[in-house]
């Protein structure tokens, strides 16, 4: 359970040093998580890289690319014991108004088909469900779908 209340999370930008915090919750919470040169790459190459701490503790982030005709949320991902506390609903937030201050008409990104909440989230959040991709996630049992999500911001 969180240790924290919401009021002293802090979302700042993802630097190197970052990394190894990063995929410590990466590889807790996935089967085949992102590689360290993934996150490593994304932090290099000037993607949009968020990161949420509580005191000391990183809790979640977010990897994004914003441009100003389409942005992509790649990676959202939340401690599991900082979960439905709102903390991806800002996540969501910040990118949306980032997106919409760099005069971006749209952001995609995908979700497992069997992943609820996410799909829920998104939902909420006015993302319209706009295809889906056949086997894109490697699973334990194989492969898994991946619903398509874009949310129209002009």
């Amino acid at each position: 359970m969180a240790t924290a209340p919401l009021d002293v999370i802090n979302v700042r930008e993802i630097n190197a040093s970052d990394i190894y915090d990063i995929y410590k919750i990466e590889s807790s919470t996935y089967e085949y998580p992102w590689s360290l040169s993934i996150f490593r790459d994304c932090v290099e190459k000037g993607y949009d890289c968020f990161l949420a701490t509580s005191g000391k503790n990183v809790i979640g982030y977010i990897i994004s690319k914003i441009t100003p005709l389409e942005s992509h949320i790649l990676n959202l991902t939340i401690r599991s014991d900082y979960r439905r506390l709102g903390v991806a609903s800002n996540f969501l937030d910040f990118v949306i108004n980032k997106a919409i201050l760099s005069k971006s008409k749209s952001i995609l990104l995908e979700a497992k088909i069997s992943n609820h909440a996410a799909k829920n989230l998104y939902i909420k959040f006015g993302f319209r469900i706009i295809g889906l991709r056949k086997d894109y996630y490697r699973v334990l049992n194989g492969r898994e779908d991946a619903i398509i999500f874009k949310k129209f911001l002009d």
